[in-house]
This record gives structure tokens, sequence and C-alpha cells, in this order.
């Protein structure tokens, strides 16, 4: 099973998405009463069709719940608990995603010079459906949760998604609300961004992320080097270790020599781990078995 692998890994981290573990199972819907006919098709089409005034928005009867239970969460807590690991969870709190699907990718970036006003109004509804899934959880768990692990996509291979000043406008002061939620409750804060995200960490530093994840190594600017001589111990870095080349196609050997290189740049503030959030089906059994040698090794 996952779990057995994850301990004759010896993996410290658990991450228990509380949003598939709670009734309701989800928040990722945020809004109901859509009609068929307005229901995304493609990953490229936006969420709802014809949204373009603030009262469209308003007409789609966005969700306001405050209470949730969370029976099936409590019993993956447990298990965490019994295999001694951390836990990573927290609602995905993905208000970068919800906007994109929300409007369509392109149609979004768009609106964010021709209508900001609108897209604003959407990504704080978003984030205050995350804050009340959160604060029920947290209220009834945060002394067992390590860190909230939060989940948006922030950068492409070469570089951010967005110039800096619309990333201070449209993301980070709603994803500060999280990041001091989460503190509120003596939670750590870990902020999953695959791409080249280099121009936005001196911001989330300020802005109090604890952890960055997961340092895409082959994205520009991404490399343990960079990262560590230009932050120092102002971050937690997990992740870094290549999957998209290293992992899939080197040698064990070569797999342990880069696991040893990263441990040796990062030092203390530096959680291993693949530079994706899943290990994926192209990897060797015997490169992930390297891996947990390696990053368990005692030197």
């Amino acid at each position: 099973s996952l779990r057995e692998a994850e301990v004759r890994l010896k993996s410290d981290i658990r991450w228990i998405m509380a949003g598939n573990f709670s009734f309701p199972p989800s928040t990722a819907m945020m809004f109901k009463n859509l009609r068929k006919r307005n229901v995304r098709r493609s990953t490229s089409d936006a969420m709802v069709k014809d949204i373009n005034t603030l009262e469209d928005v308003e007409r789609l009867n966005w969700i306001d719940r405050e209470k949730y239970l969370f029976p099936f969460f409590e019993r993956k807590l447990r298990t965490a608990e019994q295999d001694n690991m951390a836990v990573f969870s927290g609602g995905h709190c993905h208000i970068w995603h919800f906007l994109q699907d929300f409007f369509g990718l392109e149609e979004c970036f768009m609106l964010m010079y021709e209508n900001p006003e609108l897209v604003k109004d959407v990504v704080e509804r978003a984030t205050n459906c995350w804050l009340k899934f959160n604060d029920a959880l947290y209220k009834k768990f945060s002394s067992r949760i390590d860190a909230g692990f939060y989940f948006n996509d922030l950068g492409t291979q070469l570089d951010t998604m967005v110039s800096v000043d619309m990333f201070r406008e449209f993301f980070l002061p709603y994803f500060k609300k999280f990041i001091d939620q989460a503190h509120s409750f003596g939670i750590k804060c870990c902020l999953h961004s695959c791409g080249s995200i280099d121009r936005y960490i001196p911001d989330l530093i300020i802005a109090g992320v604890d952890i960055l994840y997961p340092i895409q190594a082959k994205a520009k600017y991404m490399g343990a080097e960079h990262l560590k001589m230009t932050y120092g111990d102002n971050l937690v870095f997990m992740g870094g270790l290549d999957a998209q080349d290293i992992l899939p196609f080197k040698s064990p050997d070569d797999v342990m020599a880069e696991v040893k290189r990263l441990r040796g740049i990062f030092n203390n503030n530096f959680i291993l781990s693949p530079s994706h959030e899943s290990i994926l089906c192209n990897i060797p059994p015997e490169n992930i078995k390297a891996m947990a040698e390696e990053a368990t090794r005692i030197y």
C-alpha cells in the first residue's frame, strides 16, 4: 500500500488533503445552482460562461458554509500519527488556479487589465470560502497539523506567469490571509508552486511563507545554489530533486550523488523530495530507493 511504501522509504511527512476527507467532501465547487450548459468543458475553457459584471458573479449563488465535519480526516490523521509523520494539510487554497479555471486562462489574464475589479471580486470570494474551511479544520485539529499545504502554481519553466506588480495586486494580498490564518493557529505555511518563481520569492518571504515547495530544479533561476545564495535561511526549501531528468532517466548512483549535493548546499533548512508533488510513473523503483537511502543517510 502507499502507506507501507512511505514507511519503508522512511518518509517524514504525510500530506492529507483535508478537502477530500471532510463532509461536505470538498469546497472546490464554491457556488451552486449552475446550469449544465455553463459547466466547464475543457481545461482551456471557462468554468462558467457570460461573466462580465459584478452582478453576474453575485448571481452564481456562492456557498457561505462555516460548518464542516471531519470523520474521514480524523482517520487519516490518526494513521499519520501512528507512523510518526509530520502532517501537512489544510484546504487546497488554490485561488490562482481557481481564477484561471473560472474565467479561462487567456480571458483571466486579459481581464486583469480590462476589468481588474471583476477579477478581484472573484478571488476574494474564493479566498473567503477557503478561509472558512480552514477555520473549521484548524479549530478542531491545529495541535495535530504541522503546516498548511497550499497549492498555487505561479510559474512556467522559464518565468513567472504574470509580472511582480500583478502578482502583488491579484494574488499576494489574498494568499497572505491564508498565511496569517495558519500562523494564528500555530501552524507553518507551505506554498506549493511549480515553475520559475524566483521573482516572487522576496515578497513571499516578507508575507510570511515558511516553506517553499517543490523547487522545480530545471526551471530558470530555481537551482539549489542560486536559491541558497540569494535567500539563505529565510525559507525552508522542500523538493529540489529533479524529476524531469535525473530521477526518471539517470542511474541510482547519479540520484544518490544529486541528493548528497543538495543536502550539502541547503544544509539544515531543507526537506528533500522530488521536484514534483507525485512520484511519477516514469521513475524507476531503484531510483526511488536510492533517493530514500541517501536522504536518510547519517554522515
